[in-house]
């Protein structure tokens, strides 16, 4: 009984002393716990909101604290939430001590560095979120030790490296969100160990290689596939299609190439599809028709090709349809117009044709973008495509429809955009127009609209951009654009607008750009014009002929770039208020009757690239300010009066690359000082009075393309050093006091690129250049004929300009200016020099050349028969010379010839008849006493006769010629006789004539 009753008490004594050892280990484990957090709370240096400042105190308990939660059975901290906080600051070591953390999300914050080892600690965490803020270093490797976590979120950071393969050890992982970072290197194939995945985005890395079959096969969970803007290469594979629980893949912006696998069609539960911007080819194929729950197909920016298949029909839950920039060809499919969940389709910029069927349109009721542009399509616009009453952006730009826009457009009212440039459309701009209240942006511009523009467009007071250029436009510009309050852009430039510009377009405030040039507006320019556009960018008021003086008004317009008054009367000087426009980029005032001086002020506007101001009544000299302009590509000042020297700064600067100063008075020496960095394309300075020499330093412009020097004084031996100019096309030193040899002995010159040399009127002499006639590449390669003509350009902000314009060439025995240089423009001018000796073989190899002009030297010889291979030839000139010999029979090859002078040498016997040469007058062989035969009056003997070859060799043969050539004569003269009376007794027409002439020249020698 004693031990009975003892027990009792010494259990309880037991209890007790447990009892008192787990409060004590249950104390010390929530210590470690606040101990944990105090020190992150420690190691943020900025807490915009004092939320752990005020809270994370010792006062409260730490299950109490902002973003803690702690579990109801051992009281630890298990899930810490600071997400959205603004905090700045580093993860501490400490952290790795909350051992019974199962959730910890730090996302939207600025913590920064890398993660300490410490947090490997953390055993139980299932969810794990990082996303952005601005880690650092490479994932480590020791994350495969969270075997329990299935959310891993480190997006929106500057993780860097490659996926380790410990990643695939955590078996649980259901989400894997790794995009916007900077790994790097292929996809691990471990991550096809994760065979609870669901969710897999590594969007905008750097990830490479191929996408490896294996990661796939097990994949069997994975919904979502996001690999957008990477640089992935190779074939999708096939495994990929294993995964049939997919509802969004995504391999966007990669550089994926191969077709699209047949198995794709068992991706049965596919919503979105996104493979736009790759390399992918081939067709889409009729499995793609399996997929009935897709919304979305991405497949812009490839190179698939073949018709678009009737099978995209079945998919009835498509809600966009991007298929632009590709090669799709054939008809729109009349099945499209089943897909009646449609919102989007844009099939821009493919090979599509045909006409758009009605049909297609008329269930689209909630279609709201509809984009067709750069296609073939023909035809009318469909009434039924009014039908789509949601529709908000309309783009059939760059195709080939005709006929009007449909009267039933004023249907769409809650159209916002309206694109229907370069086509060949016709009509008015109809009434209804005034319907589209919505309407943001219009563009009918490269049309055959014609008619007025209607006043009712001014009930559009949504509308931001208008523009209307290259139509037929007539009538005046209505008063009521003044309406259009949010106006930024109008563009009425080229049509057949007349009447004075309505001040009302120049009280809209919102305006930034204006482009009314090259219509039949007319009218003064007021001072105040421009008050109330502020906001002004862009002006062109281009060929508007427009009197008065450039508006002081005009330069309150800070913000303007661009400014184009070409082609107009504007008088008075060049406004020293220039200055004020610090933002201008291009400045154009051509073509004017602008007087007095260029204003130095000008080097002020640090940020102009184009300087035009030719064609005016300009002087004085050129500012030497201008050389401040450091961003300056484009200085034109030709046709002007200006003077004094071409100051020598402009050889520093190192940004322009085309100078034109033709027809100045400029005299002195050309800048000496063009540098290492020159970037000249073209350089003219023709109808100067400038001399001296050539700058040797023009060898360092490597990109000059176009140099013209002619009409100066300069004093110099031919610059075999620019044949090092790789670039240069054409060479201009006519009319001035160049001198010697062209090629000196032992001195490389290659011109390869040459196309017109122009050395003419110059005191040059010796042979011919041989080696220089050899080296003329790009004149003796065959060049093919083009479809379209091209010209001489350059890129520049507005897409090309042409650098050759207006220059001046004797060709076809005149002079002849050409407004632009065609590419496939091969001429030689070396005429009015001294040049002795023969005309070279060589000459004849140059097959792509159309003018050569060796006139007024002292060349002897005969003519070289290998001429007769200039096929393309259309001018030659070999007059006053002192050739001699025959004209060689071969020149009749010159199935092109327009223009021959052969006058003025010593050349003798019969000149070559049939094709060309049927149609040149006497004054092309004046003065070569020993020529005879037609069209000279002078008839050739017997002996003159040109030799006919035949291939006989036998005497029967010899027998049988002169036989068949009496019989052929004698038939001749009969059949001569006959026809001449003919035509003298019921008129002389010309044609017959010359072969009636050419018959009796014939039988006269018999």
């Amino acid at each position: 009984m004693a031990k009975i009753g003892f027990l009792p008490p010494l259990m309880l004594f037991v209890l007790l002393i447990l009892c008192a050892c787990f409060g004590a280990i249950l104390s010390a484990n929530i210590s470690t716990d606040q101990a944990a957090l105090l020190a992150l709370k420690s190691h943020i240096s900025h807490d915009p909101q004092n939320l752990l400042l005020t809270n994370w105190s010792i006062s409260t308990h730490v299950c109490n604290w902002v973003g803690v939660t702690c579990g109801s059975k051992h009281h630890r901290v298990t899930a810490l939430t600071l997400s959205y906080m603004d905090l700045t600051g580093t993860i501490p070591p400490h952290l790795g001590n909350l051992s019974f953390l199962g959730w910890l999300d730090v996302r939207h914050n600025n913590f920064h560095g890398s993660l300490p080892f410490e947090l490997s600690n953390l055993h139980r965490l299932k969810y794990l979120n990082l996303g952005n803020n601005s880690f650092n270093g490479e994932i480590p490797s020791w994350f495969g030790y969270f075997s329990e976590l299935q959310g891993l979120y480190l997006y929106g950071n500057n993780f860097t490296g490659v996926i380790p393969s410990t990643l695939g050890n955590l078996s649980k992982l259901e989400i894997l969100t790794l995009y916007r970072n900077d790994f790097r290197g292929q996809i691990p194939i471990t991550i096809g160990n994760l065979s609870n995945l669901k969710w897999l985005y590594l969007d905008y890395n750097s990830f490479s290689g191929h996408l490896l079959s294996g990661i796939f096969d097990n994949l069997s969970k994975l919904q979502v596939l996001s690999l957008t803007g990477n640089r992935i290469s190779g074939n999708i594979p096939n495994s990929l299609c294993k995964c049939k629980e997919m509802t969004y893949l995504s391999l966007w912006n990669n550089s994926m190439d191969g077709s699209i696998p047949e198995e794709i069609g068992n991706l049965t539960m596919l919503q979105s599809l996104y493979l736009d911007h790759n390399n992918l080819k081939g067709k889409i194929l009729l499995a793609i028709g399996n997929l009935t729950p897709l919304e979305v197909i991405g497949l812009s920016y490839n190179n698939f090709t073949s018709e678009i298949p009737l099978a995209i029909g079945n998919l009835t839950s498509l809600r966009v349809i991007g298929l632009s920039y590709n090669n799709f060809s054939g008809e729109i499919p009349l099945t499209i117009g089943n897909l009646t969940s449609l919102k989007m389709i844009d099939l821009s910029y493919n090979n599509v044709s045909g006409h758009l069927r009605s049909g297609i349109f008329d269930n689209l009721s909630k279609l709201q973008v509809l984009s067709l542009s750069g296609n073939r399509i023909s035809g009318n616009i469909p009434n039924s495509l009014c039908k789509c009453k949601e529709l908000e952006y309309l783009s059939l730009w760059d195709n080939s429809m005709e006929g009007s826009i449909p009267i039933e457009i004023g249907n769409l009212t809650m159209l916002q955009t309206l694109y229907l440039a370069y086509n060949n459309l016709k009509g008015e701009i109809l009434s209804v127009i005034g319907n589209l209240t919505y309407l943001k942006v219009i563009n009918l511009s490269y049309n055959k609209f014609s008619g007025e523009i209607p006043s009712i467009i001014g009930k559009l007071t949504s509308l931001e951009a208008i523009t209307l250029t290259y139509n037929n436009f007539s009538g005046e510009i209505p008063l009521a654009i003044g309406n259009l309050t949010s106006l930024k852009l109008i563009d009425f430039s080229s049509n057949n607008l007349k009447g004075s510009i309505p001040y009302s377009v120049f009280n809209i405030s919102s305006l930034q750009q204006i482009s009314l040039g090259y219509n039949n507006l007319f009218g003064s320019v007021s001072s105040n014009m421009f008050d109330y556009v502020p906001r002004l960018s862009y002006l062109n008021l281009e060929s508007c002929h427009l009197s008065g003086r450039v508006p002081m008004s005009l330069f309150k317009c800070k913000e303007l770039n661009f400014l184009f008054l070409d082609n107009n009367y504007l008088e008075g000087t060049v406004p020293v208020e220039i200055s004020n426009l610090t933002s201008l980029k291009y400045f154009s005032i051509e073509q004017n009757n602008l007087s007095g001086q260029i204003p130095p002020v000008i080097g002020n506007i640090t940020f102009l690239e184009e300087l035009e101001l030719s064609d005016n009544n300009l002087a004085g000299q050129i500012p030497s300010s201008v050389c401040n302009l450091s961003s300056l590509k484009v200085l034109f000042l030709y046709k002007n009066g200006l003077d004094g020297e071409i100051p020598e700064c402009i050889g520093n600067m190192s940004s322009i690359s085309n100078i034109d100063l033709e027809k100045n008075n400029f005299h002195g020496k050309i800048p000496k000082n063009f540098g290492k960095s020159c970037k000249l394309h073209s350089f003219r300075i023709s109808s100067n009075q400038v001399e001296g020499s050539l700058p040797r330093s023009l060898s360092n412009c490597k990109d000059l393309k176009l140099l013209d020097v002619g009409n100066n004084y300069l004093n110099d031996s031919f610059p075999n050093w620019l044949g090092n100019l790789e670039q240069l096309h054409v060479l201009i030193l006519r009319s001035n006091r160049f001198y010697g040899q062209v090629v000196s002995s032992g001195v490389t010159v290659s011109f390869t690129r040459l196309c017109v040399i122009d050395i003419s009127h110059n005191n040059f002499s010796g042979y011919l250049p041989v080696i220089f006639f050899e080296n003329l590449h790009a004149i003796r390669e065959e060049n093919e004929r083009k479809d379209k003509p091209e010209y001489m350009t350059d890129p520049s902000a507005f897409g090309v300009w042409n650098y050759a314009i207006d220059l001046s060439f004797t060709t076809k025995g005149s002079e002849t200016e050409f407004q632009f240089l065609l590419t496939i423009w091969m001429s030689i001018d070396f005429s009015n020099n001294q040049f002795f000796g023969e005309i070279p073989k060589t000459l004849g190899e140059l097959h792509s050349l159309i003018s050569l002009d060796l006139s007024h030297n002292c060349l002897t010889g005969p003519i070289p028969s290998s001429l007769g291979d200039l096929s393309k030839l259309e001018s030659l000139d070999l007059s006053s010379n002192k050739l001699q010999g025959r004209i060689p029979t071969e020149l009749k090859n010159l199935g092109f010839l327009e223009v021959l002078n052969l006058s003025r040498n010593d050349l003798k016997g019969p000149i070559p008849q049939g094709k060309q040469f049927d149609t040149f007058l006497n004054d092309s062989y004046a003065g070569n006493l020993g020529l005879c035969g037609f069209p000279l009056s002078k008839g050739c003997g017997n002996d003159e006769e040109t030799p006919i070859k035949f291939d006989g060799n036998d005497d029967d043969g010899e027998l049988n010629w002169k036989f068949s050539i009496l019989m052929g004569y004698g038939c001749g003269l009969v059949l001569g006789m006959s026809m001449g009376y003919i035509v003298f007794a019921t008129g002389k027409p010309w044609w017959f004539i010359r072969i009636y002439e050419r018959v009796r020249q014939r039988l006269a020698k018999r």
